[in-house]
Formats: structure tokens, C-alpha cells, sequence
């Protein structure tokens, strides 16, 4: 079954977001999001955090062969979930929890992108270069669960499932590494249907992360090539800045919102009390966040200097 775009988000795209893939990018996360951005450090900033906030930083390894790791997600029991590219060219999804590194593919597929919900549920997608699946996979009963395509979006990628089986994600044109005129959607799960998230004069917007108050967070691209974060909860949404460019990764039952600024590059955590820089990778050229859970516990990529390849890691909040 083929869902069709409404008309007007049909229109959503433009020749400005044709962008290139970005160091840390990749399918199922970020999606070649800052290529187009020039507001980046050069040189990290020293490893401190807010006060209020500490993390003790980990990095996660790959088994031999293996390069650019990719962290995604990190459920409340803490399985960090990410993927990896094999040396030839393959793209496998890793499962790491208590030191111990779990491989995982789609049959028959090059690329598979997955994370494990509180659940046990993955979701992800899954396909080529040229075609991506977006759905979810029951280890206990082996079923692949498919979600209808989008008219003329042959990239579907799942970005986060809550635990009532609520997802949120975005269908875009192009290639997995080229991606651009994406929409954001919302699944469903008891009428088994899509909610197309749209906001004003957005030409891409792109839904990140949800959780199990329905409130999701979304990162939306202008045609002043303004980008901003967003959080979307019953059809009302609320800029979460007002001119810093930003986007937003994730939102965790208590409300609080992973957000990059972009004219900084600062990681942080966004909340009632306003807003917590996160660490930086020390040694770094550049460190991006991609989702944390209900305990606040985060992943993240880095890259080196020479920008030639992403690490993965994951931050472990210290409790007070």
C-alpha cells in the first residue's frame, strides 16, 4: 500500500536543499542534515559540561574492519543502538550493552538501520542506496512489520518508537547519501495510518524524536536558509528558539529536548530550566548527540581532525 503525499507538501522541496552527506550522517539519524550549514568549529571546545550536568563519556568500538560507527539510541535498559559500515561498503546495525558489541542486519539487505525501543521492539529501516523501508522487527516472533510507502519518497527512515508503538520519521527523494525534499511524518500504531507533520514556510522539516506523551521534536529547513527546532504536541507547535539556528534529536519523558545550535555547534539539553551545554568529545573537530533516554544517558558521534571518519560514544549521566 502507497500513501500519497498531500499537495501542498508535495511542493515542500527546493534545489537549496540538495545537501551532501556530513561526517556522522547516515540513515536513519541525521541524513546528510549540515553540509549545507558553515557555522562549525574548527576545534572543539575543552571537555566541561554544565555544572548541574556531568557525564562520564565512552567510546564504543567496532569489531575489526569496521568504520564509521554511528550511535543513534540508548534505551532505559541501556542498549546503545547504531550501525556501522563493513569494509565492503555494507551497512549492519550494532547493538552495545555491558561492554559487549551484537551485530545485526536485514536479510538480504546492504543497508540496515535499527534501534531497540524499551520494549525489545527494533525500528529502523532498511534497503539500498536508492530505496529504504521504514518499519520495525519482533526478535521474539522474527516478523518484519513494513510501513506503507510514500508517493515519490522512496527513502522512508523510522527515527524513534515510543513504547506504545507510536513512530516518527521522515520520506525523502534522492539517495541515502543525498537526501532532500523530505516530510515528517507520525505512525499510528492502532489506526495504522500516517500524520503528515507540516509548519509554515518550511521547505524540509524533519520529525526526530518522540516519547511516551506523544510530544515530538522536529528540526525544520527555511528558504532564507534559516533551520530551526520545533516540538509538536496535538497539532500545536512551539519554536524552541527564537533566532540561534538549532535542531532538535530527541525528547525524553521529562521533557527534556536534545538541541545542536548551529552557529556554535553546542550540544545541549533543553529544559524548564533553561538551557545545559553538553560535552564535547576532547580532541575532537566535531561532536553531535543523537538521542539519550528516560534516565538522561546519551550517544553520540565524533570526529577527528581529519574529519575522515565518525566514533561512536555514549554519556552516562552522573546522578547528583
Amino acid at each position: 500500500m502507497r500513501k500519497q503525499v498531500p499537495k501542498a507538501i508535495t511542493l515542500l522541496g527546493s534545489a537549496f536543499f540538495a545537501v551532501s552527506l556530513a561526517q556522522g550522517g547516515g540513515p536513519g539519524n541525521p541524513h546528510t542534515l549540515f553540509a549545507h550549514i558553515q557555522a562549525r568549529p574548527t576545534v572543539a571546545a575543552p571537555l566541561t559540561a554544565a555544572k548541574d550536568l556531568q557525564y562520564d563519556l565512552v567510546e564504543i568500538t567496532g569489531p575489526p574492519g569496521s568504520s564509521n560507527l554511528f550511535a543513534g539510541d540508548i534505551n532505559e535498559h541501556g542498549t546503545v543502538s547504531g550501525y556501522y559500515t563493513l569494509s565492503n561498503g555494507e551497512i549492519h546495525t550494532f547493538f552495545f550493552e555491558n561492554g559487549v558489541f551484537r551485530d545485526f542486519s536485514h536479510p538480504g539487505s546492504p543497508s540496515t538501520s535499527m534501534y531497540e525501543a524499551n520494549n525489545g521492539i527494533l525500528y529502523g529501516n532498511w534497503g539500498t542506496k536508492d530505496r529504504q523501508a521504514a518499519g520495525m522487527y519482533n526478535p521474539e516472533t522474527g516478523q518484519w512489520t513494513v510501513l506503507p510507502d510514500i508517493d515519490y519518497k522512496p527513502l522512508n527512515f523510522t527515527q524513534r518508537m515510543n513504547d506504545a508503538g507510536m513512530a516518527v520519521g521522515i520520506a525523502c527523494e534522492g539517495a541515502w547519501d543525498l537526501v532532500y525534499n523530505c516530510v515528517a511524518w507520525a505512525w499510528d500504531p492502532i489506526r495504522r495510518e500516517y500524520q503528515f507533520l507540516t509548519y509554515p514556510d518550511a521547505l524540509d522539516i524533519r520529525a526526530m524524536g518522540v516519547n511516551n506523551r506523544k510530544q515530538v521534536v522536529l528540526g525544520a529547513f527555511f528558504s532564507d536558509g534559516g533551520v530551526y527546532g520545533l516540538l509538536e504536541y496535538k497539532g500545536a507547535f512551539t519554536p524552541l528558539t527564537s533566532s540561534r539556528p538549532s535542531f532538535a534529536f530527541d525528547i525524553n519523558d521529562s521533557g527534556e529536548i536534545l538541541l545542536l545550535y548551529f552557529d556554535t555547534w553546542e550540544n545541549g539539553l533543553l529544559d524548564a530550566k533553561g538551557f545545559h551545554p553538553l560535552p564535547n568529545w576532547l580532541g575532537a573537530s566535531q561532536t553531535t548527540y543523537w538521542g539519550m533516554n528516560a534516565r538522561g544517558d546519551l550517544v553520540g558521534t565524533w570526529t577527528g581532525l581529519d574529519s575522515q571518519s565518525s566514533h561512536a560514544f555514549m554519556a552516562i549521566r552522573k546522578q547528583r
